[in-house]
């Protein structure tokens, strides 16, 4: 697991080189910096770089860090304080997909419900899309995901927005709602194939036993992933969530339930 600490001194006192991007894996950066380096003139802006980093890790939370640089452990202890807050796991997972399922069909409350939510205008689409993309650029998964499906159901053929949201759900790692939008920026057009074997935001879904047979099938799920009953109840909710029937925060709540 990296160290902040360490980070920050790597960029302090070898940020020159780049040390701190080495450590980080932040590698391109790293290498410029030693270009940077090495080419005389550039030098000092190295320097500035590296101190800049130093003050910034210094500044960053432990939580934020891990968010960053230590992706992995910062899951494996969101989830063990969600698992931590329910008595009996197994149980809560089987209760939330029950009440998941009990959630789709109509009940006054609910009726309630769709009559105070209100869907954004068309007029909103944009700034959210902007909202989604400044939180993805800083890290904020959550906030881009909640801001992409609320453009979404305003627009549900935008191929910007299920392309991003493919990448947001593949590095939160919830590999079935990344496969469905990902289907669903190929089928409304988007054909940059090779962007998908090789983005870094993908690198997760490209990892699952079920990618290479995506990837074969036109990057379209396949029989035996669309009978999936997750990806079938994810498919529900997204159709409802595109009819305005539920809110965003509704669906991702749910999702989140089905997920775990």
């Amino acid at each position: 697991m990296r160290s902040r600490t360490l980070a920050a001194l790597l960029a302090l006192f070898g940020g020159i080189f780049g040390l701190h991007f080495f450590y980080l894996g932040r590698i391109g950066l790293g290498i410029m910096s030693t270009v940077f380096t090495f080419t005389g003139a550039m030098m000092p802006v190295a320097a500035i770089i590296g101190v800049v980093n130093f003050f910034k890790l210094l500044g960053m939370s432990d939580e934020e860090f891990n968010k960053r640089y230590n992706r992995e452990y910062w899951r494996d202890e969101k989830r063990r304080r969600y698992e931590s807050e329910n008595y009996d796991t197994d149980e809560n997972q089987r209760r939330a997909y029950r009440e998941a399922r009990q959630r789709m069909n109509p009940t006054p409350v609910r009726e309630k419900q769709r009559e105070e939510y209100k869907r954004p205008t068309t007029s909103q689409k944009e700034p959210l899309k902007q909202s989604g993309l400044t939180k993805y650029k800083d890290f904020d998964y959550d906030g881009a995901i909640e801001d992409f499906g609320k453009a979404l159901s305003i627009d549900n053929k935008d191929v910007a927005i299920h392309w991003n949201l493919g990448c947001l759900y593949s590095l939160t790692e919830q590999k079935e709602l990344s496969f469905y939008h990902l289907q669903k920026a190929v089928e409304l057009g988007f054909k940059d194939y090779d962007k998908i074997k090789t983005h870094e935001a993908l690198a997760h879904l490209r990892v699952q036993p079920e990618f290479d047979d995506f990837a074969r099938s036109g990057f379209r799920m396949t029989e035996n992933m669309e009978h999936s009953n997750i990806l079938q109840e994810i498919k529900r909710m997204s159709e409802k969530r595109e009819q305005g029937l539920i809110s965003e925060k509704e669906f991702a709540e749910m999702s989140k339930r089905l997920q775990y």
